[in-house]
């Protein structure tokens, strides 16, 4: 019988551990264990097998449990904004109102393209960012998480710019 997930694991709300859990736990009924865990998301269109291999070297190099890409936010998180229940905008940390931006820390986010895990780790503590996880830094130019329309037209334009 192929591998199917279960509905739990297929709904909107599944999350991916959830679903790598399932997974690791099937082809280990099955006989086959694994070392390692890999999941890449259909959504990333720029991840290259050099940013695969390049992230495994870490994972094992480091001895670390996963391995997350991130990216720097664009703009300084410090410095970001929120629409209040009346409509009015307010800062989320007004003690950085008047910081100028080069003296913020700098602030990532997962890039949303892929997973490295230690299989034996994540089998006894399933989170994709456990204590001690490694980041791989990826340029802004090489992240596109596809969601929307707009994400999809985003990532033909940095299409065309790096590829033609």
């Amino acid at each position: 019988m192929p591998f199917v997930r279960p509905g739990a694991c297929a709904s909107d709300t599944a999350t991916t551990a959830e679903v790598l859990s399932h997974a690791l736990k099937w082809f280990g009924e099955c006989g086959m264990d694994w070392n390692y865990l890999c999941c890449l998301y259909p959504t990333a269109p720029f991840c290259s097998a050099d940013m695969l291999r390049e992230a495994f070297a870490l994972l094992k190099g480091e001895s670390a449990p996963a391995v997350l890409p991130v990216v720097e936010f664009p703009y300084p998180i410090l410095r970001s904004l929120k629409i209040n229940d009346q409509g009015d905008i307010e800062m989320n940390w007004p003690e950085h109102e008047l910081t100028r931006s080069q003296d913020l820390p700098e602030a990532y986010h997962d890039a949303g393209q892929f997973y490295w895990l230690d299989a034996e780790r994540f089998v006894k503590n399933p989170r994709l960012m456990p204590e001690g996880t490694k980041p791989f830094l990826l340029s802004r130019t090489r992240v596109v998480d596809i969601d929307t329309p707009d994400d999809w037209a985003t990532a033909e334009a940095l299409y065309r710019a790096l590829y033609t």
